[in-house]
């Protein structure tokens, strides 16, 4: 009854993605199916409460023990972590190729970096006996194979500045403290200079965000991140 009567939300800030309305019947969808497949889709979208129910089910889960729910690890010291634990080969191979190819027809002008996730540099805080892929080797791996290119290595220099806040804990992105460092990394490689923190203003324009990993899963019983802007 609820559903009925209630105005249909338009946007899932919660979920980060619009949501299903305006379902019209005809006989030919009806005939065809695709009527009740819109119709389910709109009734999940638009169940009333649904974004706590969400969060229920997440809480309870955690506190049954789970590790993980819907590709999302939960780790210790309220890290959220995507799940990684298989590397598309022939993928990989081909875009080492292709790469090559690229640097070699522009004579050392290409410049690679490879950014690793989260979890590779808080390895620590991954739940024991928990596999995922080692990225730290297969990047040293693939730079070994990048024969045409300056190639920027942020693993050591990213491990150093861990402690730092670097990656958002609830989103798959790196902050913009991380996005800094990798700036002056990439600046030091081809022998630019970085502009220094002094140069900017750094604004923190919020204490409440909650990004895609925490989308997946729930908020309830994560922390929260916050966002800084640097302005020239």
């Amino acid at each position: 009854i609820i559903s009925f009567i209630d105005k249909d939300k338009i946007f899932s800030e919660f979920e980060n993605r619009n949501l299903k309305t305006n379902v019209r019947f005809s006989i030919n969808k009806f005939v065809n199916g695709s009527f009740q497949e819109e119709y389910e889709e709109y009734i999940n979208d638009q169940f009333p409460l649904r974004n706590q129910w969400i969060s229920i089910k997440s809480l309870n889960e955690y506190l049954l023990g789970k590790i993980e729910n819907n590709g999302i690890i939960y780790g210790e010291n309220k890290w959220l972590f995507e799940k990684f634990t298989s590397l598309n080969k022939v993928k990989l191979s081909n875009n080492i190729n292709a790469i090559n190819q690229f640097s070699k027809k522009y004579d050392k002008s290409v410049s690679v970096m490879i950014v690793p996730n989260s979890y590779e540099i808080y390895n620590e805080d991954l739940p024991r006996g928990l596999y995922q892929i080692e990225q730290e080797k297969i990047i040293k791996d693939l730079y070994s194979n990048l024969i045409y290119s300056n190639n920027i290595n942020l693993l050591d220099k990213f491990k150093n500045e861990k402690n730092n806040y670097i990656y958002y804990k609830t989103d798959h992105h790196w902050t913009s403290n991380g996005a800094y460092i990798a700036y002056t990394e990439f600046c030091k490689a081809l022998g630019l200079t970085a502009k220094s923190k002094d140069e900017f203003d750094i604004v923190n324009v919020t204490d409440k965000f909650y990004g895609s990993l925490s989308s997946k899963i729930g908020v309830l019983g994560n922390t929260s991140d916050s966002i800084e802007l640097y302005v020239p």
